[in-house]
């Protein structure tokens, strides 16, 4: 954590506002998932301000038009519920419709410690989503979330691995605790102390969008593949974060399940 600021010249307290300062994003094209609100909106804002064309996906048309009218700038609404993978491949078909290939696409969207088991398609909701698997030997809302984004980190880690040499990279961010609606599907009472602390102890949407928008956009960060970030500066992930072969074991079930579930 970079209360000051670290290497990159930002930190804990910089916004998406203050990365991007300065950038001409004309002629660029970014993804942004989740982008009806919260940090995935305010990404939205702030790429589009400097000038990038940004294709806005929600999981229904409506949300991301919604998202599009809230922002000055070139945008394009799209629907994406990651959930569901018929949707997923329509919103592919329809980005390279565009003939627009997107230069960064930031994998925003998520839902968080969902009180039950929620399953899609086989799959612990979280994980679908968020890419703990079924969930069936035992659900924890909080454990399997932590799960579902160390799968985030493995999964970032070996997509660098298999892009090396095509100048393309893939890494994965935490964008630190941000009070937005991913808590809307956590149990009740854990919302309540959440929205009353969180003016005090939590980032701020903006706050919490910098690193994203970092890794998307400025030229600092360019080049960088295969790396945790945390405050716009590279972090060391847990060891499990580490596990190269666990990665890789990753991967290959992330295929299988995706044969078995577009089959």
């Amino acid at each position: 954590m970079f209360k000051g600021k670290g290497p990159s010249g930002f930190g804990y307290g910089s916004s998406a506002e203050d990365v991007t300062h300065g950038l001409d994003l004309a002629g660029r094209t970014i993804l942004v998932t989740g982008s009806n609100s919260g940090i995935g909106h305010e990404t939205l804002r702030g790429l589009a301000k400097r000038g990038a064309h940004v294709i806005a996906a929600a999981r229904t048309v409506q949300k991301a038009q919604a998202a599009c009218d809230g922002v000055v700038g070139e945008t394009t609404a799209i629907a994406c519920e990651l959930s569901e993978p018929a949707s997923v491949r329509a919103c592919a078909a329809e980005v390279a419709a565009l003939g627009r290939p997107p230069d960064a696409i930031i994998c925003n969207a998520g839902i968080r410690a969902l009180p039950k088991l929620n399953q899609q398609h086989g799959c612990e909701a979280q994980f679908f989503t968020n890419p703990n698997l079924s969930g069936e030997r035992g659900y924890s809302p909080w454990a399997n979330y932590g799960q579902s984004k160390l799968a985030n980190v493995l999964f970032a880690n070996e997509l660098a691995k298999r892009l090396s040499g095509t100048g393309k990279t893939a890494n994965s961010r935490h964008p630190g605790v941000i009070h937005t609606n991913l808590a809307r599907s956590m149990n009740p009472i854990a919302r309540v102390p959440l929205s009353i602390g969180a003016p005090l102890v939590l980032k701020s949407v903006g706050e919490g969008a910098a690193t994203q928008c970092y890794l998307a956009v400025n030229p600092s960060g360019g080049g960088v593949s295969g790396k945790y970030f945390a405050d716009c500066n590279e972090a060391r992930p847990s060891s499990h974060g580490r596990d190269q072969a666990m990665a890789a074991k990753l991967w290959e079930v992330s295929q299988q399940i995706v044969a078995e579930v577009t089959a």
